[in-house]
């Protein structure tokens, strides 16, 4: 089972990884310097957490009075177990948020979490499934196939109960003056002592946080946009609102906003780490077996590929809503969607169209980095409006194609092919390091930025009657 697979290759990445540091201070040291060294580096690291980053994560947006409170659930479990609770607010009605609580689950509708590694791959539904808001006392969340806490406690627009004979999980939700809702989770268990229970803890615990994180935050998004659609007028998001507009304001990068994308590249570390591990997958990520193997724009380019990579995601929006995103993207330009930290010198992607990069030209340069020659950027190859697009580099193209689908949707497919030019070593060197290890985390990131920002733009009825199309800028721009 792929979820199993993946897990236990997080692990073992992590474990390889250690071993790779510990080898490279005893290569650089000597046997008896670097071990003493990798130790205390160890031990510092672990004792960080333990004192520092364990109690902050484990209560993670929760106030003193939410920790403290009683909830649900907790009578499960002896006074005094080990407790972790964390929190969200979300702008959006208790009645809003309760149904995604409703269809959680690995098999269900997903975690709202990061897909790859707890659902199979499978993306998490982004609807309210009616089919999936029966859950009842007795059912089982299942978080892998057989394994998970079984409902005992269903109030509806309140709180789920579920739990074992070891460990409970509520997750309540609750109206707050300001018309808002606070969603709040807490996990707790009572295992045995033993050597087995405390390994598993060290290595469970901050994936757990990171796991749950996002999904308090996905689910979040979900309630909001669902929200706000109902209302007639999408708000932007908090991550628009944090933005900087790095080509028409003021350049303001805060203390805040450079933590924010410092902890957002720590977060993607684990796939950084172990893309090479699941290459086979990722290479295709999201994409048919028709997709894979169906022809794209400069293919026969670089016939022969030592990266061949073909990714594709679902769009709730028509294609002429999509496209303008991708054809501004570029450093310093629109960004990249993804890490900003990595792909845009700490500044946050564009959170709406810019037009002066629309529509594309022949001969445009995209930008990967502030210097600008065939090495570090692409250029705009030949395309299609709202259809296809491609961009070339020396020895790599990369390619987007638009399908339109049935209700307005849009199926987006991207194809990076590279070869490695091993008469110049080093930068073919360089180019594997980036590829194998650093593509798929940015172009998963960058696929659903596209989607994330098509959807909001295309379900907003201000945004659909005053934003131009590509298409009317390529007409305006033509008859001046």
């Amino acid at each position: 089972m792929r979820t199993k697979q993946i897990i236990g290759l997080i692990l073992l990445g992590c474990i390889i990884a250690s071993l790779v540091v510990l080898a490279g201070l005893m290569a650089w040291l000597g046997v008896a310097t670097g071990t003493v060294v990798g130790l205390l580096i160890a031990a510092g690291v672990i004792g960080t957490y333990l004192v520092v980053v364990g109690p902050w994560q484990r209560r993670w947006g929760a106030t003193d009075e939410e920790v403290h409170r009683a909830m649900p659930g907790d009578a499960l479990l002896r006074r005094g177990a080990p407790s972790t609770t964390r929190a969200i607010t979300i702008d959006a009605s208790p009645e809003g948020v309760f149904p995604w609580l409703l269809q959680i689950g690995y098999g269900r509708a997903g975690w709202y979490s990061y897909d790859w590694i707890d659902n199979d791959g499978n993306p998490s539904i982004e609807r309210i499934d009616q089919a999936l808001q029966g859950l009842a006392v007795g059912d089982r969340i299942e978080m892998l196939p057989g394994l998970g806490p079984v409902v005992r406690e269903i109030v509806s627009n309140h709180h789920i109960v579920s739990g074992g004979e070891t460990d409970s999980w509520c997750l309540l939700v609750e109206p707050t003056p300001n018309r808002q809702t606070r969603l709040i989770s807490r996990w707790r268990q009572d295992w045995t002592k033993s050597a087995s229970t405390y390994v598993w803890i060290a290595l469970s615990d901050p994936g757990a946080f990171l796991m749950e994180q996002k999904m308090l935050r996905r689910i979040r998004y979900l309630a909001e946009r669902d929200g706000a659609a109902k209302r007639g007028h999408p708000k932007r998001s908090r991550r628009a609102e944090d933005a900087t507009d790095v080509l028409g304001g003021e350049d303001v990068m805060t203390k805040r906003r450079i933590g924010r994308s410092i902890l957002d590249a720590l977060g993607g570390l684990p796939l950084f780490a172990t893309a090479p591990l699941y290459r086979q997958w990722h290479l295709r990520w999201g994409a048919t077996d028709e997709e894979v193997r169906s022809p794209m724009p400069g293919d026969e380019i670089v016939p022969k590929a030592s990266f061949n990579g073909t990714r594709a995601i679902t769009v709730d929006a028509p294609p002429d809503r999509v496209w303008p995103w991708i054809v501004q993207m570029g450093y310093r330009r629109a960004g990249f969607y993804t890490y900003a930290l990595l792909d845009n010198a700490g500044y946050e992607s564009a959170d709406r169209i810019l037009d002066e990069y629309q529509p594309p030209r022949v001969g445009d340069w995209m930008p990967m980095a502030k210097k600008i020659n065939e090495t570090t950027a692409f250029k705009v190859k030949t395309f299609q409006l709202d259809e296809w697009l491609l961009w070339e580099k020396p020895d790599s193209t990369w390619a987007w194609k638009l399908v339109p689908l049935a209700e307005g949707r849009t199926r987006l497919l991207s194809r990076l092919k590279a070869r490695y030019a091993w008469e110049s070593p080093g930068s073919a060197i360089l180019t594997l390091v980036l590829l194998e290890f650093g593509d798929f985390p940015m172009m998963r990131r960058v696929l659903k930025g596209i989607k994330f920002r098509a959807e909001r733009m295309a379900q907003s009825p201000a945004r659909k009657t005053s934003q131009e199309s590509p298409r009317s800028v390529a007409e305006r721009r033509a008859r001046a």
